[in-house]
């Protein structure tokens, strides 16, 4: 009898845990959403100098941990605005980043688009090294493009190439995956429009650059 009892609970617990097909159907391609994480950026030599008034060396590389958030708005599946705001410190010094743009989307299937978005960065970065103050603000137009993908019913891809116009320009090639990680719940759907994010980009100004980031996006689909 208790034998019977336990698989009938275990046979009710698997059912209530089982993920239903409508929830296979939350990602979208350019969705609009609000993105948080936290992030780790490598400087390989001398990465830090174009940022700090070209005065700052270091023949070692340094690793910077921070956070980030942004949003972009996805109006008819055409036209796109986006914002980004981020962080990164280690002991006295620290690099802020900002920026927002506007675009649009001149091809999508449904499973492949190509959004294009351009408007303004700026970088904010100050250190004290050797009693000596560094600081740097600096702003200019950006361009970015690529291409956004549904590798899977629960994965979404998107690799994008950005140049910023900046004194000492700047560009990156970054990858980000999205995941569907939603399921229901004795029939409540959970964690529908909430996905996580893993993001790697490489960058190039004087000297290679490496963000990880690893977050969440809320999704109003």
């Amino acid at each position: 009898m208790v034998k019977k009892q336990l698989i009938k609970a275990a046979l009710c617990f698997a059912t209530a845990l089982a993920y239903h097909s409508a929830a296979c159907a939350q990602l979208a391609l350019n969705p609009t959403n609000i993105g948080v994480g936290i992030q780790q950026r490598q400087f390989t030599q001398n990465a830090l100098n174009a940022y700090l008034n070209n005065d700052y060396t270091h023949d070692e590389t340094e690793h910077m941990m921070g956070m980030y958030a942004g949003f972009n708005i996805n109006v008819q599946q055409r036209f796109l605005i986006e914002a980004d705001a981020d962080f990164v410190t280690k002991a006295t010094k620290g690099i802020g980043t900002w920026k927002l743009g506007a675009g649009f989307i001149p091809f999508s299937n449904g499973s492949i688009s190509i959004p294009i978005t351009a408007g303004v960065i700026n970088y904010d970065a100050s250190t004290n090294k050797d009693d000596a103050i560094y600081g740097k603000s600096e702003s200019a137009g950006y361009i970015k493009t690529g291409i956004s993908a549904m590798v899977a019913p629960r994965w979404m891809m998107d690799l994008t190439v950005q140049y910023e116009a900046l004194d000492s320009s700047k560009t990156s090639i970054g990858i980000e995956n999205t995941f569907d990680a939603g399921f229901s719940l004795l029939g409540v759907p959970m964690f529908g429009d909430l996905h996580p994010t893993v993001g790697l980009s490489w960058a190039d100004r004087n000297a290679r650059e490496i963000n990880i980031r690893v977050g969440a996006k809320y999704t109003f689909n």
